[in-house]
């Protein structure tokens, strides 16, 4: 349970800098917790094993996870490349650039090996559906379009289930 409240809360905050919708980053009025995240998390994880093999469900946990993973060290290595010139920061926890190549090898053997070892329709479809997103991304975040009628859901969810925005302090 301690695992998933990280990982919930660290969801809530995500939701708080804007990456999602807003109503999944209200917390309880009462005890400040991320109720609306939680359940929503919740009836995910429900509704996943109930439709799918628990088996299959962990093979496509961990090739998404170590896809992000991979993506993540090579953003770490750009951003390395891209401020060579900054001189170094005392506050800011550098790694060994070695480290970064080593855990993309990992993470793309990871990734490969179980496509190669038993390749699987739903891997592709696992693919497909990460970067369809980015169809979603560029409309409703990078140019931040938005729908007048979901603020009045948004609304009715934050009244139905006493949530509110956090203060910055939270």
């Amino acid at each position: 349970m301690v695992l998933y409240s990280r990982h919930v809360s660290k969801c809530c905050i995500y939701n708080i800098k804007g990456h999602t919708v807003q109503l999944l980053s209200m917390v309880s009025v009462g005890d400040s917790s991320p109720l609306i995240s939680i359940y929503v998390r919740g009836a995910l994880s429900m509704a996943f094993c109930a439709i799918g093999d628990i088996g299959n469900l962990i093979d496509f946990f961990s090739f998404t996870s170590w896809l992000f993973y991979a993506l993540s060290f090579i953003s770490l290595i750009i951003l390395r490349a891209r401020r060579r010139h900054l001189p170094p920061n005392k506050d800011i926890f550098q790694v060994p650039i070695i480290i970064p190549v080593v855990m993309i090898l990992v993470a793309v053997y990871l990734i490969v090996v179980p496509v190669i070892a038993n390749p699987k329709l739903p891997f592709l479809y696992a693919a497909i559906f990460m970067l369809g997103g980015l169809v979603f991304y560029f409309p409703f975040v990078y140019c931040k379009i938005k729908f007048k009628w979901f603020d009045q859901v948004t609304l009715f969810f934050q009244l139905l289930c006493q949530v509110g925005i956090p203060s910055r302090n939270l």
